[in-house]
């Protein structure tokens, strides 16, 4: 939150640079958080910089066209800038741990696996481009606003700074253990050579930077929880005699969402069984007679992908898909990243319905967004998507 604030201050305060602002701030959190969380945390800062705005416009007994699609262009920034956001790195949305998983367990011994980096080249520039159509296409093409200034943004930003106070000892030893971990992923190779760990991998950097925070103490001595029906409330009691509590407590563990764990294992396992029956050799065999795949059949599939996603979850289409076009990738004498990358970076662009994503969700239920308002941007968000992912993937892979 100290951050997205930070980014948002810096952004300005006309009605432009405001919705920049929450759109790079949500981007930039969602590529290390859950796409939700960092909605949840950005709508209500979104929604008091809107209502002041709107309260502005009341007393003066107008509330102007440029006002209303400030306000959709608004919201739409806050659920694109988090879809978005999370595709740029390998822990940012769960299909691109989805992807992860399966290149990582099918990939032959000796051959290179998908890395933090790998997918953060690829991730980024996409990440980039995907953003700044975005941001135009909604503050100059669907819903262009003409506000200027926006009186008192900048006084509430400052006022959801303040409330904050100073930073913590345990936020600066969070900050520190993230600022490793991320250094580690993106220097993994390296630190390997360097070390001799041969078994050193993404997996077990984030277990040991997770681990770290079950270790390291606050710096905050704990007060006794008198409240009995909260849940950590027992444990909280264990540090209560003048001892200073981990940054992390397995009942903050409790709170994860463990659905998607198991959904994760499902996919995975669906995979595994699709191979070992030899179904997905049989699906790469029957492609391996055609000599290339086309940038044309690359878009169509991207397509499909990105349709579907629309009415499905995106995680269990990655599941699906990926094994599938992977199969058909290693037929054709490609990497399997050459299809399963468009199919999982079109599964995040999902921006037509609310139903598509949680923050889609999260953002219509606010009352400012109608569905045609999402589908209207949707259309033309879609169909940039799918001609930047044919264009970088066919770059990357081809």
């Amino acid at each position: 939150e100290r951050i997205a604030l930070k980014i948002l201050a810096l952004t300005g305060t006309s009605a432009n640079g405001v919705i920049l602002g929450f759109m790079t701030a949500t981007a930039l959190l969602s590529m290390w958080m859950s796409n939700t969380a960092t909605t949840l945390m950005m709508l209500p800062i979104a929604l008091s910089v809107l209502n002041l705005l709107k309260s502005a416009q009341k007393q003066a007994n107008s509330l102007s066209i440029g006002m209303k699609n400030f306000g959709i262009a608004l919201m739409l920034a806050v659920a694109y800038g988090a879809n978005i956001g999370g595709t740029m790195t390998i822990i940012g949305t769960p299909p691109n741990l989805v992807l992860a998983s399966f290149i990582n367990q099918n990939a032959p011994v000796g051959e290179a696996v998908l890395s933090f980096l790998d997918w953060l080249v690829l991730g980024v520039p996409f990440g980039l481009v995907a953003l700044t159509f975005t941001y135009l296409m909604l503050v100059f093409v669907l819903y262009p606003n003409r506000l200027g200034e926006v009186s008192g943004a900048q006084t509430v930003i400052q006022e959801a700074r303040s409330s904050l106070g100073q930073w913590t000892s345990a936020q600066k030893r969070v900050s520190a253990v993230f600022l490793c971990t991320a250094l580690c992923w993106v220097f993994r190779a390296q630190l390997s050579g360097l070390l001799g760990l041969k078994g050193l991998s993404d997996a077990v950097i984030g277990l040991m930077g997770a681990s770290l925070l079950f270790v390291l103490p606050s710096g905050v001595k704990s007060e006794p929880d008198l409240d009995s029906s909260a849940p950590e409330s027992e444990t909280r009691l264990k540090y209560s005699l003048g001892q200073s509590a981990p940054l992390l407590l397995w009942a903050d563990m409790k709170r994860l969402p463990w659905d998607i764990v198991l959904l994760f294992g499902g996919g995975l396992s669906l995979a595994q069984a699709l191979k070992q029956v030899g179904l997905i050799q049989a699906i790469g065999d029957q492609f391996s007679n055609l000599s290339t795949v086309t940038w044309l059949s690359l878009a169509v599939l991207t397509l499909i992908a990105l349709m579907l996603t629309e009415v499905m979850s995106n995680v269990a289409l990655v599941s699906v898909f990926v094994p599938v076009v992977s199969a058909v990738a290693l037929g054709l004498g490609l990497s399997p990243l050459a299809l399963c990358a468009p199919v999982t970076l079109a599964a995040s662009c999902a921006f037509m319905l609310p139903m598509s994503t949680p923050p889609n969700a999260i953002v219509f239920a606010s009352g400012h967004v109608q569905i045609s308002h999402m589908v209207k941007a949707g259309i033309f968000l879609n169909i940039i998507s799918v001609l930047w992912i044919t264009t970088l993937t066919r770059w990357f892979y081809f």
